[in-house]
């Protein structure tokens, strides 16, 4: 089995390291007010995102949050082939988050730049093509996300696909969870293509979305609802079956409800279950 090469895009990103803050700055700004926070940040690749003057502690994460979007933005660049891929997929998490900001704000009606101010930008959706995609009419959006094929074909027409089932069932959980599903598989299908061994990353990728079906089980056995309706809501499955996500849900014993270790639903070690 070949290995992805990531030894130039990690050459490459070493070279960058000198702008990072080390342990020993992040030390001393633990100890520090936000009037010291600034000034010490000032002096560091963070200063021209701050303004002069007193700063507030919005400003101050403003600048943090857009100095980690400007990192990320540069690493999908360094890496080519196999690595690229490798890559990439780690970067469609935020593409897919990103995405369903855009359809949340056209939902809820949301201004403009408030959707824009919390997208992360960092892969296909780049700031430039979000604000080609920000309409005043939620339609207009899903169309646009769909014309521009972003973020990439597969995902953009699933959200068109769902957007219309929204309409029907005003359900926006229901929407999420199809388009998520849609773009996690895709990732799933070009590393498995790509027969590249990226076993730690599928086990991450499979452990985010137990994160976020454990959540939207624990939100049901809160608010009552039909554990048996949560299908439509939840991600593949990655080290907890569906089933006991179920059973979460619906304030039983998930103990019980998992299948025996070794049994046909666990997964392997390496390789999450979808």
């Amino acid at each position: 089995m070949r290995r992805p090469d990531f030894v130039m895009g990690n050459t490459r990103l070493r070279a960058r390291r000198a702008a990072l803050l080390d342990r020993e700055q992040v030390a001393r700004l633990a100890g520090e007010d936000l009037t010291g926070l600034a000034a010490h940040l000032r002096a560091t690749v963070y200063g021209p995102l701050l303004a002069p003057g007193p700063v507030s502690r919005q400003a101050l994460l403003a600048a943090v949050e857009e100095r980690r979007r400007h990192a990320l933005r540069g690493v999908g660049d360094v890496y080519r082939g196999e690595a690229g891929q490798v890559v990439g997929a780690l970067l469609a998490r935020y593409d897919l988050a990103d995405t369903l900001t855009l359809l949340r704000g056209a939902a809820h009606d949301l201004p403009d730049d408030e959707v824009l101010a919390a997208l992360h930008g960092v892969g296909a959706l780049t700031p430039a093509a979000a604000r080609h995609v920000v309409a005043e009419e939620a339609e207009a959006v899903v169309h646009r996300l769909a014309a521009a094929r972003l973020p990439d074909p597969e995902t953009a027409t699933a959200a068109q696909q769902a957007w219309d089932r929204y309409l029907l069932h005003d359900d926006l959980a229901e929407l999420e969870a199809a388009v998520a599903r849609v773009a996690m598989a895709r990732s799933e299908r070009l590393l498995s293509e790509a027969g590249l061994p990226v076993a730690p990353l599928r086990r991450f990728l499979a452990a985010e979305r137990d994160a976020a079906n454990l959540l939207a089980a624990l939100r049901v056995s809160q608010n009552g609802s039909d554990p048996a309706d949560m299908r439509a809501h939840l991600l593949p499955p990655g080290a907890i079956p569906t089933r006991t996500l179920v059973a979460v849900g619906g304030g039983s014993d998930p103990i019980a409800a998992a299948p025996p270790p070794g049994g046909p639903n666990s997964p392997g070690p390496s390789t999450p279950a979808t």
